[in-house]
């Protein structure tokens, strides 16, 4: 998927490179599960509804977890650019540690 230049928070925390397992079956067609983000499940009977479904869940998961004040992941070398760094301001991050290894938790 091609990312236009982040304007939101939630922008640019969707662009980061999450940890996708995907698998495919006769009977479901396929399914994409986000390591880092347990609840971003996506399903699709083609590959390329599947990556539209995809960015839909994880854009779902992270915009409630910043409404309900719940941590977002950070993934291990995902880079805050410092234009995007502002709209950022109010966060504060703290270490957290998560299925396949360290990331920073992103709290709002």
């Amino acid at each position: 998927m091609q990312f236009a230049e982040p304007n939101t928070p939630l922008d640019l925390l969707v662009q980061q490179p999450w940890s996708v397992d995907v698998t495919h079956d006769d009977d479901n067609g396929f399914v994409a599960r986000v390591r880092e983000l347990p609840d971003a499940i996506a399903t699709a009977p083609t590959a390329g509804e599947l990556d539209r479904e995809f960015w839909v869940a994880v854009r779902a998961s992270i915009a409630a977890r910043l409404e309900f004040g719940l941590p977002v992941p950070i993934v291990d070398g995902f880079n805050l650019r410092a234009a995007h760094i502002a709209p950022l301001a109010k966060m504060s991050y703290e270490p957290k540690t998560i299925g396949i290894g360290p990331t920073k938790a992103l709290i709002a």
